[in-house]
């Protein structure tokens, strides 16, 4: 194929929608307000729907404890994530706005973290 012919085709897919990927930040931070993070819930809905998620999997490796939810089904629902994080006697709230496939609950010695992507 002649490279005046490769040029129309090389265009048509540089312009086609790629998917928008959000960098993976922790929705549930090691710490909030000098308190340390100590648990989390992962809920299909508003956390006062009261539907929170057991997790698809948990697993140890080298001493750091990992539990995962498999979430997409709830976007493709048309739904919403949200992230119940506990510091101390308090709970924070968080919505995961951008559809995500994963959260991942890491517990490890240093600390813990909620990572949705």
């Amino acid at each position: 194929m002649s490279s005046t012919r490769l040029l129309p085709l090389l265009l048509v897919a540089a312009s086609a929608p790629h998917p928008v990927r959000h960098p993976a930040t922790p929705t549930c931070l090691a710490r909030h307000d000098g308190v340390a993070l100590s648990s989390v819930s992962v809920f299909d809905g508003p956390t006062s729907e009261h539907a929170d998620l057991v997790p698809d999997g948990s697993r140890t490796i080298r001493g750091v404890e990992v539990s995962t939810w498999d979430v997409a089904y709830v976007y493709q629902a048309g739904r919403q994530v949200y992230a119940s994080c506990r510091y101390g006697a308090s709970d924070v709230v968080v919505p995961v706005r951008h559809p995500v496939k994963t959260c991942r609950y890491t517990v490890a010695p240093a600390a813990q973290t909620l990572t949705c992507r």
